[in-house]
């Protein structure tokens, strides 16, 4: 029997569950707000980040043999901050791309990795994932905005699909709680 002392509390699965499932609806019904709140708080995260990186690495110069690394890393953060703030929708395009260019480049590492060991281990899921990241990139590169709002409803579904299970998750233990009590 599950230990329902050392479980999340039951109203607490509940409330995460239909928070998720919110947040899940509201980047289907607004998606270009959805991304567009994504994009200003990766642009907060990293102008913060920034700071607190820059702070660190001038206070702790001389015990940190790498300030000058965590510094550098602090300021392109400020800077990155900046920048999103000043031109979001570049920075989303770009963030964009920069992902495209991921799938490309990690799906053909991926199909080469898996034809050069195909004498040793089945490629199968290795080749499949490779093409699946392959296509994908290219795919973002000829129509990036729908990719981005593909990927958003993708993300959103997911979340749709977490908050059942949470809820699901919860009424389960409500009666696992209450069969113990």
């Amino acid at each position: 029997m599950i230990d329902v002392v050392r479980q999340e509390p039951w109203w607490s699965l509940l409330l995460r569950g239909i928070f998720i499932i919110i947040l899940g609806v509201l980047a289907f019904v607004w998606p270009v707000l959805t991304i567009a709140v994504l994009i200003i708080f990766f642009g907060a995260f990293a102008l913060v980040d920034g700071i607190f990186a820059v702070f660190v690495s001038v206070k702790e110069r001389k015990t940190m043999p790498e300030w000058g690394l965590m510094l550098a890393g602090g300021i392109a953060g400020i800077v990155v901050g900046i920048l999103v703030f000043i031109a979001p929708f570049l920075t989303g395009l770009v963030l964009v791309y920069l992902i495209a260019a991921w799938l490309v480049v990690t799906g053909i590492i991926r199909i080469v990795t898996a034809i050069r060991v195909r004498r040793e281990t089945a490629m199968g899921l290795s080749l499949t994932l490779g093409i699946v990241s392959l296509c994908f990139g290219i795919a973002i590169f000829f129509i990036p905005l729908a990719m981005l709002l593909a990927t958003l409803w993708i993300i959103a579904a997911f979340a749709i699909i977490i908050g059942i299970f949470l809820i699901a998750d919860s009424i389960r233990v409500h009666k696992l709680t209450k069969a113990t009590s």
